[in-house]
């Protein structure tokens, strides 16, 4: 004969109250102003489960307050503002002397880079680009670019001549007479948070963002395709140092030159160019075109370019942009490009260069 067994299994519940975490600050003030970065807090069991305990973990609500508020004073962030030391110092300090200061910029967000260009300073910011002019110990501002900088690494320069891209991926180039914009945005909205890396020793800019990269050259005016993690150039005692996470790999030769509309805003139809190079491999050229200079660009067919270095591209436009390929690695001199074709509608009163 079998009898059945009833056993009830205590069940220990536990409700947790709600935890106070009491935040405080000690010691003596001394009208030192703190700026306090956001507090992080874990919270976290610890300990040995007993057997057979439910724990109904819900949500656990943190409110941290200021007991003594009237010894505390909260400041606004000051993510656009900049800084200045006393003179040969640094000592941000400010006091009697007024050589150390401060000041907001016109334009929301954080500041990335500060350069000096010439006899100014330029500011690049999230949402600006300024330059700040000296006036005895303090600086005036004026703001020149109002989109900003698509993020921290994307600005390099001399103290004559700075890059950087806006937040439309946008290459511009900021010199004392000016602020100029070169574009190439079709290629560089390709890249993630970009480092701009600059050699002015041969006049290269590299654009790089670990999966993929481009070399702008200052002097040609031409972008091409380049190693994807070049973090840093720099020489010192004659030496050039190239700083990379990883081994650099450099890709076959690619470039693409600047916009021309060949010396007339006439429509044009182009037949070939011709490539003054001293490479012995395998060349290959592509022309993009457009009729509107707000319209996007249409590619050409790849075509090869003969001994004579010669390559046949029908194409019609206004303004043209000449890209050459090849897929050996080689030392390559570029010395000219000339193009042939028919300027539709063309005047003999008109001069073309």
């Amino acid at each position: 004969m079998t009898t059945d067994v009833i056993v009830n299994w205590p069940i220990l519940r536990i409700y947790a109250s709600p935890i106070d975490i009491v935040v405080s600050v000690h010691g003596e003030t001394l009208n030192i102003v703190h700026f306090a970065d956001p507090i992080n807090i874990a919270v976290s069991v610890h300990g040995n489960y007993a057997q057979d305990v439910f724990i109904g973990n819900a949500r656990i609500d943190i409110i941290v307050s200021l007991i003594h508020i009237a010894a505390v004073v909260e400041a606004p962030s000051r993510a656009n503002w900049v800084k200045w030391s006393k003179i040969g110092r640094l000592d941000f300090t400010i006091d009697e002397s007024i050589e150390a200061g401060e000041r907001p910029l016109d334009w929301k967000g954080f500041v990335y880079q500060i350069l000096k260009l010439g006899n100014t300073v330029a500011v690049y910011g999230q949402n600006g680009v300024s330059i700040l002019n000296p006036s005895g110990v303090h600086y005036g501002m004026r703001t020149i670019y109002r989109i900003g900088v698509i993020c921290k690494p994307a600005v390099a320069g001399t103290d004559d001549e700075h890059y950087f891209i806006d937040q439309k991926s946008r290459l511009l180039r900021l010199t004392g007479e000016g602020l100029q914009m070169l574009d190439y945005s079709e290629y560089i909205s390709q890249l993630s948070c970009p480092k701009l890396s600059l050699d002015p020793e041969f006049g290269l800019l590299y654009i790089c963002d670990g999966t993929k990269g481009y070399v702008y050259s200052t002097k040609d005016r031409s972008l091409g395709l380049g190693p994807a993690n070049v973090t840093d150039i720099n020489s010192q005692t004659g030496d050039l140092y190239v700083v990379s996470p990883a081994e650099i790999e450099i890709p076959k030769f690619d470039i693409t030159t600047d916009i021309y509309d060949l010396g007339t805003r006439k429509p044009k139809t182009i037949k070939w160019i011709e490539i003054g190079t001293d490479l012995t491999g395998k060349l290959e050229a592509m022309i993009e075109s457009r009729i509107y200079n707000d319209a996007g660009f249409n590619q050409s067919k790849w075509a090869l370019v003969n001994p004579n270095g010669i390559a046949y591209i029908t194409c019609y436009g206004v303004e043209f942009k000449f890209n050459i390929r090849s897929y050996i690695y080689e030392y390559l001199e570029l010395d000219y490009i000339n193009v042939t074709g028919v300027i539709h509608g063309f005047s003999y009163l008109e001069s073309v260069e």
